[in-house]
């Protein structure tokens, strides 16, 4: 069985490896594009006969500010979700009744570990 050395070295060199690899697929991506990129919608998908797929699209952030705005504005067609997301200080000095009822609306998933090496 390996040491805990022996797979912490063997995970940086594996790391090493991901990142070398990645940096030649971001280069390929980058050579396709240039030849087919002209050519590809703003969004959508192509099929290329190759067995290529590539997916464009756009990437939208909301001006927080201006959408509270336009919610009196507008009202009803009011075009945007509210993301809830949990406030964990706040959470922590919940008690009894308050905290059942907000556990409720959680649902708890483990992470994925994350792991690094402290050079």
């Amino acid at each position: 069985m390996a040491t805990l050395e022996q797979l912490t070295q063997e995970w940086d060199s594996n790391k090493e490896a991901v990142r070398i690899a990645q940096e030649k697929l971001l280069s390929t991506e980058f050579k396709i594009y240039e030849l087919v990129g002209k050519d590809l919608p703003e969004s959508g998908t192509t099929n290329f006969d190759t067995g290529l797929k590539i997916v464009t699209g756009m990437d939208v952030k909301v001006d927080q500010d201006r959408a509270k705005f336009l919610k009196d504005v507008l009202g009803r067609f009011w075009p945007f979700r509210e993301k809830y997301e949990l406030d964990k200080k706040l959470f922590d000095m919940l008690e009894g009744d308050e905290k059942k009822a907000v556990l409720e609306a959680l649902t708890y998933k483990p992470k994925k570990p994350s792991f690094s090496v402290k050079g």
